[in-house]
């Protein structure tokens, strides 16, 4: 069976990482439809700069394009062969559905910036070029997560606290 989307919400990488591999991407991308998105939240909480970026160069080494929406804590990637750009107004628009609107403001409380417009706080964790950014940022790591070296499942896990720890 074939879907134009495609979402995972894995809790903790360390107790699902065969979710975070190439593999898993591949299998992924079999199953989406021509211009199919994968959309796959992060626990950044749970995971270094490091960790980030191998899951980046695992997902990248798939997907052509990786879109970002960063939330601090919490990230969510869509991935897929073809461009990901909004056209303007039309993730305003969705805000106009009451339950996204009810959920978006959720998320703004959450991360404390429920005083800024729909406008701003998406342009403020939007990012379109997620490529652009890990080469700026995390050129030296090349590692990738895989079914064979499965790296991510003991890195985040003993990472996992760091963020919460003085």
């Amino acid at each position: 069976k074939m879907y134009d989307v495609i979402l995972t919400e894995s809790s903790h990488i360390w107790a699902c990482s065969s979710l975070f591999t190439q593999e898993f991407y591949e299998i992924v991308k079999k199953r989406l439809n021509p211009g199919g998105i994968y959309a796959i939240w992060l626990p950044y909480y749970e995971m270094d700069s490091e960790d980030f970026a191998i899951i980046m160069n695992t997902i990248t080494s798939v997907f052509g394009h990786i879109t970002e929406f960063d939330f601090g804590n919490d990230i969510i990637l869509l991935a897929s062969d073809h461009e990901l750009r909004f056209p303007d107004g039309v993730l305003l628009q969705k805000l106009d559905d009451p339950l996204v609107r009810k959920s978006f403001s959720s998320v703004k409380e959450i991360e404390e910036e429920d005083d800024l417009s729909d406008l701003t706080f998406l342009q403020k964790h939007y990012i379109p070029d997620v490529k652009a950014y890990i080469s700026a940022n995390f050129a030296n790591i090349t590692a990738m997560h895989t079914d064979d070296l499965p790296i991510l499942e003991f890195r985040t896990l003993r990472h996992m606290y760091d963020k919460f720890s003085g």
